[in-house]
């Protein structure tokens, strides 16, 4: 039986890969290849695979070696990836990707913020101001309204005075004319009394 020259444990299945160079066999978790990708390897790249340490060896210009773990103590986690628990004050999701530094925008934080805030204070001064002016044309409209009200609340006004004084008048004629009735009622009775065979009713 085999043994990973990564984290030294044995290798009891087909997911492993053997160098060429060095004739040492590793997990394929442990030099970084996907169970994926191992599958669809075909068995010549297989044939002349290189591990990572024998690749190290070699002087490269570019940093594409695929780093080995470091040797650790058989044990029965040692293929196994161990990712460290997220606590509760790290941001979750794509807050996490951003940046905490401004200085790539040439500004820094608080300069940034007072950017933001006087932009803010400049849309606000905008939509106050449109806002007032929309009013203002609103209050033109309604003050227009209203005084065409009053000039048909007066001539109302005017028409109802008028109609008034015209009643009272009817009235004081209507009354001078009763008076002059009554008047002329008592003139005639007194008349036929007087010369009772001259006139009769």
């Amino acid at each position: 039986m085999h043994r990973c020259a990564a984290c030294q444990s044995s290798i009891d299945d087909r997911n492993f890969l053997k160098c060429c160079t060095c004739s040492s066999f590793y997990h394929n978790l442990c030099v970084s290849v996907p169970l994926a990708d191992l599958r669809n390897l075909s068995s010549e790249a297989g044939s002349t695979w290189v591990c990572p340490e024998c690749r190290n060896k070699v002087p490269r210009s570019d940093n594409s070696n695929t780093p080995v773990r470091s040797l650790t103590p058989a044990n029965t986690n040692a293929n196994v990836t161990h990712r460290r628990k997220k606590t509760s004050q790290e941001p979750q999701g794509r807050q996490a990707d951003r940046p905490t530094d401004y200085s790539h925008l040439g500004v820094s934080r608080n300069e940034l913020r007072e950017i933001i805030q006087e932009e803010m204070r400049s849309s606000f001064k905008e939509c106050i101001a449109t806002f007032r002016s929309d009013i203002n044309e609103q209050l033109k409209a309604f003050k227009v309204e209203i005084s065409s009200l009053t000039e048909s609340i007066n001539f109302m006004h005017d028409s109802i005075e008028k109609l008034n004084t015209d009643i009272s008048y009817c009235k004081t004629k209507v009354d001078s004319i009763i008076k002059d009735e009554e008047s002329l009622r008592s003139d005639l009775n007194a008349s036929q009394n007087a010369h009772p065979r001259t006139y009769s009713l």
